[in-house]
């Protein structure tokens, strides 16, 4: 089907077989504008238009260079358009953890890891490197609290979505009550000062120290 429009139809140096010619062209043009499986050739600004590949309601926008998607007819819903711009992750969730809501925090009700961390908070004032279990890549920060701390792990009872490098400086969020002095085990965690975290709720334990604590995976 032609999409050709002659604006003058009648030109009396043309044959009627012509003028005949450009009113059919016209018609056929005119009547692709209502839909087919390509754009018309011969828009106007606020056009409505039915692509038939996309089965889309569109319209042709002010300035009669795109068309807008205005409502599917094959779903019968109307067509959606995000933002450019893209929301942040703000929280997650821990496998195996009873989660609650409370505001935007998601709280793990007294859910501990597999394996408890055993680390060293003596006062050096310095960050320290340890092992544990199930190949944990420890890394102790102490903030020279007199026995508070706070450590950083790479994973926790064999989960691999955490990668923590050990050896680096973190920033800790577990607090720990004073009454440890040399030693203590912690069910705790941290986040890095670099790259991009997200936190998958909290780790309460009152079973030998009053520990709570954030856990952070590491996205990016």
């Amino acid at each position: 089907m032609t999409q050709n429009f002659t604006d003058n139809c009648f030109d009396p140096n043309n044959t009627a077989q012509t003028d005949l010619q450009n009113i059919e062209n016209n018609f056929a043009a005119v009547k692709s504008q209502f839909s087919g499986a390509g754009a018309p050739a011969n828009p106007v600004p606020g056009m409505p238009w039915v692509d038939l590949t996309r089965h889309m309601l569109c319209c042709r926008n002010e300035a009669n260079n795109a068309w807008l998607d205005v409502f599917n007819l094959a779903t019968g819903q109307p067509a959606y358009t995000l933002p450019a711009a893209t929301a942040a992750v703000r929280g997650g969730i821990k496998l195996g953890a009873r989660l609650s809501l409370t505001g935007d925090v998601l709280s793990a009700d007294n859910q501990t890891p597999t394996y408890p961390i055993a680390v060293n908070l003596g006062g050096t004032g310095a960050s320290t490197a340890s092992t544990a279990a199930d190949n944990l890549s420890v890394v102790k920060r102490d903030h020279g609290h007199n026995g508070e701390g706070s450590l950083c792990f790479a994973r926790m009872g064999g989960e691999s979505g955490l990668n923590v490098t050990a050896g680096t400086t973190y920033a800790g969020s577990s607090l720990c009550a004073t009454g440890i002095t040399s030693t203590g085990t912690l069910y705790a965690s941290g986040v890095a000062l670099t790259g991009t975290w997200r936190a998958l709720g909290t780790v309460q334990d009152n079973a030998e120290v009053a520990c709570v604590a954030t856990i952070f995976q590491r996205v990016s």
